[in-house]
């Protein structure tokens, strides 16, 4: 495991970003168990494929702390993980719903058909995202005026 954080911006060309959690849990005989590798750099991994006897861990530097997390159950290891490295608070409740998106809802009439339709169809959306359409002269922050007359308004309807 061994991701960057560099900013450059997505495009085809580049590698995308992800994050390494050295975190696993294991179901044998009916007992979970959880390992998490705390260690920041480089790290390797073999999970039986050498031995099926062992699981083997490494890094090229750093201290090798481990964390051995019994269950007995999956539960009690995601608990016991989630108390060492914290918890996701519960997201507010609207993100939950469906949302809709999708290029090019401009003028803002076009969006409030999108939504009247929803409704019309007793289709829950909670929220519908808008394009770089919205912007004025594709300058984030900014209102193009001649399709979105009052943006205050039209985001309280």
């Amino acid at each position: 495991m061994w991701n960057t954080d560099d900013p450059k911006p997505h495009v085809e060309s580049y590698t995308t970003l992800y994050k390494s959690i050295p975190f696993f849990i294991t179901l044998r005989d009916n007992k979970a168990f959880g390992i998490f590798f705390d260690n920041t750099f480089k790290t390797y991994f073999d999970m039986g494929k050498e031995n099926s006897n062992y699981y083997y861990f490494g890094a090229d530097d750093g201290n090798l702390d481990y964390y051995f997390i019994y269950g007995p159950e999956v539960v009690d290891v995601i608990d016991g993980y989630t108390y060492l490295t914290g918890r996701t608070p519960l997201p507010q409740m609207w993100t939950l719903g469906y949302q809709q998106c999708r290029w090019s809802y401009s003028p803002e009439s076009r969006v409030m058909e999108i939504a009247e339709n929803f409704r019309k169809r007793n289709i829950p959306c909670d929220v519908i995202y808008l394009d770089i359409d919205y912007m004025d002269g594709y300058r984030v922050f900014t209102w193009d005026k001649q399709k979105f007359k009052d943006p205050k308004q039209f985001t309280k309807s």
